[in-house]
């Protein structure tokens, strides 16, 4: 592999136009110190694949004139303080390499933390690839005499994405510090473990934020609120999503009974969403906390939270809910409901234990059946449908088979939808007791389609990667980033997966075809 050096003091601030430039101004390496040195790039500038252009000064100024194009080569940076200005454009195939300052061949007084300035500019579009065990921090540095206009608060030092952000490193965390890292609808951020995510500091003055400009994505945002820890979300929706997580002490909020919850609340606000995922470490569980009977609890306001009617629980941490609680998911940062966490206290058990439900397309029309366990003062059950999730409509009632609402046996009910919109179609029961109380069961959906309408996740993935809303008869094909075909599949059903588990870790892509021939392509990360 080739590689380029550049020396600090050296600006470049003229244009490279086509392949490769190559200076190499010196060829020894130095035993001096890096203090107070500096590297400016403020210019068009290619690197070509196979080549490795490196960076060692202390400071990495890249200026508003900046046009930086990974074509397929990488961008190595030593520095411990990078500058970017907002109009400065950094992307093609290859990657900007954020390495650990102590590796540093040319200065290796040098170490500690990366701190990093992006000035809010405009989203990076190049693989960002962090490489430094001594983390990475988003924090204001000072204009290099350009003159460029700073912006203030969460914006001041925010990361704008709309590539991958790969945390490559045990150790190698980054801190928002008050700032915002915005996903755009191409950003992720992959490579995540305990050891390794984005950390809040205890704080929602910044938050991890994916912009979906209202098409639906599946996005997981690892928070954690300290070093050595990951508390995962992951939110299926087209909302444009911030969240943050805080221990108790630090969100200000009311906790009646913190022995039953888990010490750790999410700050999540965009609005609705269809599905939600939160993962906690089990350290962190009250010592009356139950994680098998838990569920996912929304904060009302004056010290009150949300029940539920059953647990959310999939495994020890994990837990998942697709009715109420994502669809409640509220606009405005400053909303109470923007607050979640987990809690196994059921204050006020809710009337019905829902067994099931079930939507099976039959012809023209949705079959819907579900079942009850044991009723308590049940009036009966709405059957809600929405075509986004979050927008919903009655379409019929069934009242409760036992005439007092109360009964201890197992109950079947069914119902018919017959006139379902085109596209995806979503159901939930509303059950309704005598009193007036009532609760949102999960959501099932089913598709009524003549295209396709397709949802890829999880996303990044490490074993299964699953691809729903499918259309019958459409082809699926998955390549990985040279190009190869790797598997092909034609759509029997509207959801199918690919086994990924021994799939080499980086970047694939995931080809739908129409039955009209249209095509759509889908970025997929796989994760070791």
């Amino acid at each position: 592999m080739k590689k380029i050096i550049l020396f600090p003091g050296v600006h470049f601030l003229f244009s490279f136009i086509g392949l490769i430039f190559s200076v190499l101004i010196a060829t020894e390496t130095s035993a001096q110190s890096g203090v107070g040195t500096d590297t400016t790039l403020n210019t068009s500038l290619i690197v070509g694949m196979g080549i490795t252009q490196e960076v060692y000064a202390e400071t990495l100024y890249i200026g508003p004139d900046a046009v930086l194009n990974m074509d397929g080569g990488d961008l190595l940076v030593y520095s411990k303080y990078i500058w970017i200005a907002p109009t400065a454009q950094i992307s093609g195939s290859g990657s900007l390499i954020i390495a650990n300052p102590e590796d540093n061949p040319q200065y290796p007084d040098m170490s500690g933390t990366t701190t990093i300035d992006v000035n809010n500019g405009l989203p990076l579009t190049a693989i960002i690839r962090h490489r430094n065990p001594n983390n990475i921090i988003l924090a204001d540095i000072a204009d290099p005499a350009y003159g460029t206009l700073n912006p203030t608060g969460p914006l001041a030092s925010a990361f704008n994405l709309a590539s991958v952000f790969m945390l490559e490193v045990s150790g190698g965390d980054l801190l928002l510090n008050g700032n915002d890292f915005i996903m755009w609808e191409d950003g992720i951020i992959a490579g995540y473990a305990m050891d390794r995510s984005i950390i809040t500091s205890n704080s929602i003055a910044g938050h991890l934020i994916k912009v979906n400009n209202g098409n639906l994505s599946f996005t997981t945002f690892p928070v954690g609120i300290v070093e050595g820890e990951c508390t995962p979300v992951s939110i299926q929706g087209s909302g444009d999503y911030s969240v943050s997580v805080t221990d108790y002490a630090a969100s200000g909020i009311t906790i009646s009974g913190p022995q039953e919850g888990i010490d750790r609340t999410w700050h999540i606000y965009g609005g609705p969403a269809t599905e939600i995922y939160l993962q906690h470490d089990i350290a962190t569980n009250g010592t009356l906390y139950n994680d098998a009977a838990a569920f996912i609890t929304r904060y009302l306001g004056s010290g009150n939270w949300s029940t539920a009617a059953a647990n959310d629980y999939l495994i020890d941490g994990f837990h998942y809910n697709a009715g109420a609680i994502p669809a409640g998911i509220p606009l405005s940062a400053a909303d109470d409901g923007a607050w979640l966490s987990k809690t196994s206290d059921e204050l006020s058990p809710l009337p019905v234990k829902l067994l099931r439900l079930q939507a099976r397309k039959e012809g023209h029309v949705v079959a819907l059946e579900w079942s009850t366990a044991s009723e308590q003062h049940c009036k009966g059950f709405t059957i809600e449908r929405s075509i986004d999730g979050s927008n919903w409509t009655p379409i019929s009632f069934v009242h409760s088979l036992s005439e007092s609402g109360n009964c201890n046996i197992r109950s079947d009910y069914s119902s018919i939808d017959n006139q379902p919109a085109d596209g995806r179609n979503f159901y939930r029961l509303k059950q309704t007791d005598f009193d007036g109380k009532y609760t949102y069961s999960k959501l099932v959906s089913i598709l009524f389609d003549a295209g396709i309408k397709v949802s890829v996740y999880p996303n990044p993935v490490t074993k299964y990667i699953n691809i729903s809303g499918l259309q019958y008869g459409a082809g699926i094909a998955l390549y990985d980033v040279a190009g190869r075909l790797l598997q092909q599949r034609q759509a029997e059903k509207d959801t199918i997966h690919f086994d990924m588990e021994y799939f080499n870790s980086g970047i694939y892509t995931i080809k739908i075809t129409a039955t009209d021939g249209s095509t759509t392509h889908y970025k997929v990360v796989k994760q070791p």
